[in-house]
């Protein structure tokens, strides 16, 4: 994956995170605060990618009513 397709991926995975912590009461100045603290986090101290059998994107037994709606609306796009 090359620098732009990973900005690419990075810019949807935010815009998921930010709606989805707005549907949830959150600031936007929190919530945006949070992400970018997240992704440089993750920047900083990257991890190994392990196979998440049990997170499938078809389980959502463990996630709120409003976030499986909101992912639902985000798997069709």
């Amino acid at each position: 994956m090359n620098q732009n397709e990973l900005l690419d991926h990075a810019s949807k995975y935010a815009a998921a995170l930010l709606s989805t912590a707005l549907a949830l009461g959150m600031g936007r100045q929190e919530a945006t605060k949070t992400i970018e603290s997240g992704f440089k986090g993750g920047s900083a101290k990257p991890r190994e990618s392990e196979k998440h059998d049990k997170h499938d994107k078809h389980d959502r037994s463990d996630t709120s009513d409003t976030t499986r709606q909101h992912m639902t609306k985000h798997d069709k796009t």
